[in-house]
């Protein structure tokens, strides 16, 4: 029998191919570099965002609703699949660990698309100007 949820958090994110941002709502920002493993593309640069919003944010026994603008990402995140992890390796393997560490913690998650100007962490994503988080590598994740 699966344990009782016992928190809920709605958290935004987002990210251009060199920096990223989640926001939870009514509450913290955090902007930070992509690393550079994850700036081949906007997906994986948004993959990396959506990551480290769930990873910084999640706790045992939690509901996660992440609201992005990335269609693409939206459906793999509710999916949890690539229909063609050998083309995002970096990202298919992140997405692995990503749901096992969820499954140990019992969170659980929810994406929803959002357009662009409706997201909080637009701005934020385009800052320098924030907080900033030293540079993590591919290994890191």
């Amino acid at each position: 029998m699966p344990k009782k949820i016992s928190s809920h958090l709605k958290v935004y994110s987002d990210a251009t191919l060199t920096q990223g941002a989640w926001l939870i709502h009514r509450g913290t920002v955090l902007n930070f570099p992509i690393p550079r493993s994850f700036r081949y593309s906007s997906f994986e640069a948004e993959f990396y965002a959506a990551y480290r919003a769930i990873m910084d944010n999640g706790t045992d026994d939690m509901r996660i609703s992440l609201h992005c603008d990335h269609k693409g990402l939206c459906c793999i995140l509710n999916s949890g699949a690539l229909r063609r992890p050998q083309r995002y390796p970096l990202v298919s393997d992140s997405l692995t660990k990503l749901l096992s560490w969820m499954d140990s913690k019992n969170i659980s998650l929810s994406v929803q698309w959002i357009p662009s100007e409706f997201n909080p962490a637009d701005g934020p994503s385009r800052s320098a100007l924030m907080r900033q988080d030293p540079e993590l590598s591919a290994e890191d994740i």
